[in-house]
């Protein structure tokens, strides 16, 4: 029994002694986490939002679309057309446009072919004469012009209006008519201005031969140039747009709200439309 309590005394001591031996470990500090210099901030809910950018369009560039002159007359602007025969004719109009109905060579028929010819082109047309197959003479606003040969000149005219029509006989007889009653007569190479017995606009003009012709205006304003002398001739009120004379016995005056005047033997009655 003693030798078993001096063992149990033994182990007791030993295990004593080594408790006191063991070294005290100090207490582990945590290492700081450092912040990734790739990490991502998170913004909080109350950031404002920023705007969106702001895009700059792309300028497009912009030209001048033409009319194909092969697909007729319908996509022009205010034509007036003079034909020198069947075959053969001038169309002009709105932004100087310039058409001439001709065979092209190597062609079997006429077309209308858009034209720019040599020197300066009115901005618009208002009037055209005819009377060869590459000879006219035009109205240019205030301007009287002459075509030849793919050329053009501007006339010498001794007062500057609104012309609005033009018929001319050859390169040495014409006739202009225009704004304010203004009427010039061509002769020997020059335009002079003659005595009108109106100063309302004149809007069309037709003359049978150089000695006997007719001239409309607005409100119901008709001329009769006879005897060399131009005079006013009293007919129905209306508003007139045009008028051509079959000769001197025979003609036609049509104007707005369907007004139609007949000339037949010395008369002008108005005609009933149906």
């Amino acid at each position: 029994m003693l030798k078993f309590r001096l063992t149990l005394l033994l182990i007791f001591l030993f295990i004593a002694g080594c408790l006191a031996t063991k070294p005290t470990q100090p207490p582990i500090t945590p290492t700081a986490v450092l912040s990734s210099p790739t990490a991502t901030v998170m913004p909080s809910a109350s950031a404002t939002p920023l705007p969106p950018p702001t895009l700059t369009p792309t300028p497009i560039p912009t030209s001048r679309w033409q009319c194909d002159p092969s697909g007729g007359l319908t996509c022009f602007v205010d034509l007036t057309v003079a034909m020198f025969n069947a075959q053969e004719g001038w169309a002009v109009g709105g932004g100087g446009v310039i058409l001439h109905y001709t065979t092209p060579p190597g062609a079997s028929a006429p077309t209308w072919q858009w034209v720019t010819p040599q020197g300066e082109i009115p901005d618009r047309f208002y009037g055209l004469s005819v009377f060869g197959p590459n000879e006219w003479w035009g109205l240019g606003g205030a301007s009287i012009v002459h075509y030849h040969n793919g050329k053009i000149e501007d006339v010498p005219v001794p007062i500057k209006v609104q012309f609005l029509d033009i018929v001319m006989f050859d390169n040495n007889e014409g006739w202009v008519v225009g704004d304010k009653g203004v009427i010039l007569h061509y002769s020997q190479g020059q335009w002079q201005q003659i005595p009108s017995p109106v100063n309302t606009p004149l809007v069309a003009i037709d003359m049978l031969n150089p000695e006997e012709g007719w001239a409309i205006g607005t409100f119901g304003v008709l001329l009769h140039y006879h005897n060399g002398q131009w005079e006013r001739v009293e007919v129905p009120s209306g508003y007139y747009r045009d008028i051509d004379m079959v000769n001197e016995q025979e003609g036609w005056i049509v104007g707005e709200d369907n007004v139609i005047l007949h000339y037949h033997n010395g008369q002008w009655k108005p005609e009933v439309t149906a």
